[in-house]
């Protein structure tokens, strides 16, 4: 009985509105629905706002000024405003929430997206997907997750609350003095807004989008875990690459089964295999992969294709003997471990694969990397960057 009761209080239970701030992980999606009859009076707008976690490129500049008289005026400066592919305006306000926790009143700052629209053009679906998408875009910018944790709408005398439960929002950071964002701050709305645009316009979004969620999302996995999710967001874009090109397979798949026949053919008739049938299904197994053009010419492709200079960082694919990010990938994959000085090395060979993966992604959209801070000159003071060919060779594939 105790059991069935308290199921039946989870199901009934409703967060109150302040339990949406300090940042935590919520678990379900639950609507508010306030209503009363329509009169003839209503209009047929929605308006509302999304409550989104914290973002420096997208709050405005606030100055606040106490009186002796204890009132506060706020003044807002260079306020964001933006309109979504699905043609939803945005203006980007911080709010200012004030609220009771037991005997204590707790005031905080929330960031907000406010908009307005006619109820005809209301598909919540799509337009929280170009939420989302464009605050994936500003994440990648700002090298600090941001997201849609809910809204607030109003039609009428309707009233919408909605608390969205599929998602696990970034921890609270200490606040900064200063935070480095991947684009340079003077440089950010330009590049937020281009970026967007050729995004929406992509066939295949969801690779992209796959990459930028893994360059963005906030983890709390292991530095090997870290590495193989980075190493996933290099292989998805190359993966789009592939396929807007053609460099999939060598020859169409069809065309190959005549050629695996003969292969096979060949193989079983060699001396070397005559006896050996066991041995010989191996190989078998093996003639698909022959199709499958090489990831390391699709990378060269794609960076001859886009101009991409990768001559200063860790080598991604084997060159020379040269220990490479997808030897390191591979060893990992495959269940490899590492000594005490090995794992360190292993740290700055994830920060030169993170570098290589975020090039890709500026390289992709056509941005210049010269305006980043993941071009050469920005990344000289950087001591992983400095100092890899020592930690190469601490990590050489013959220990």
């Amino acid at each position: 009985i105790f059991l069935v009761l308290y199921f039946f209080f989870l199901m009934i239970r409703r967060p109150p509105r302040s339990t949406l701030f300090p940042y935590t992980t919520l678990f379900r999606s639950i609507t508010h629905f306030i209503s009363r009859e329509p009169n003839e009076s209503s209009d047929d707008l929605i308006r509302g706002m999304f409550w989104i976690t914290p973002s420096n490129l997208l709050s405005p500049v606030l100055s606040i000024e106490s009186s002796y008289t204890g009132d506060v005026r706020v003044e807002r400066h260079h306020q964001h405003t933006f309109t979504l592919s699905s043609g939803v305006p945005l203006k980007f306000d911080t709010n200012f929430v004030h609220v009771k926790r037991g005997e204590d009143n707790v005031s905080f700052q929330e960031l907000v997206a406010e908009f307005e629209m006619a109820s005809s053009a209301c598909d919540m679906d799509r337009i929280t997907q170009d939420l989302d998408d464009f605050l994936t875009i500003v994440s990648f910018a700002e090298n600090s997750r941001c997201m849609c944790v809910g809204w607030d709408i109003t039609q009428g005398e309707n009233h919408t609350r909605y608390y969205r439960g599929d998602i696990s929002k970034p921890e609270p950071k200490e606040k900064e003095i200063f935070h480095e964002t991947l684009i340079p701050r003077p440089d950010a709305d330009e590049f937020i807004t281009y970026t967007y645009e050729k995004f929406v316009a992509l066939e295949q979004q969801h690779l992209i989008r796959r990459a930028l969620h893994g360059l963005t999302s906030p983890t709390k996995s292991t530095m090997e875990s870290n590495f193989l999710t980075l190493f996933s967001c290099v292989e998805a874009i190359v993966l789009h690459f592939r396929r807007m090109n053609g460099l999939e397979t060598v020859i169409s798949p069809e065309a190959f089964d005549e050629v695996s026949q003969d292969f096979e053919k060949y193989i079983k008739s060699h001396k070397e295999f005559v006896e050996r049938r066991e041995r010989r299904k191996f190989l078998y197994e093996k003639l698909p992969e022959l199709n499958r053009i090489s990831f390391s010419s699709a990378f060269k492709a794609f960076c001859e294709s886009h101009s991409l200079e990768m001559g200063d960082l860790w080598p991604l694919t084997h060159r020379g003997g040269v220990v490479s990010l997808s030897d390191l990938r591979n060893k990992l994959i495959h269940g490899d471990t590492f000594d005490r000085k090995q794992f360190r090395a292993l740290m700055g060979a994830g920060e030169h694969l993170r570098w290589t993966a975020e090039r890709l992604v500026l390289a992709f959209f056509g941005w210049p990397i010269s305006k980043s801070h993941v071009s050469e000159k920005a990344l000289s003071r950087n001591e992983p960057y400095k100092n890899w060919k020592d930690d190469r060779a601490a990590l050489s594939m013959d220990t």
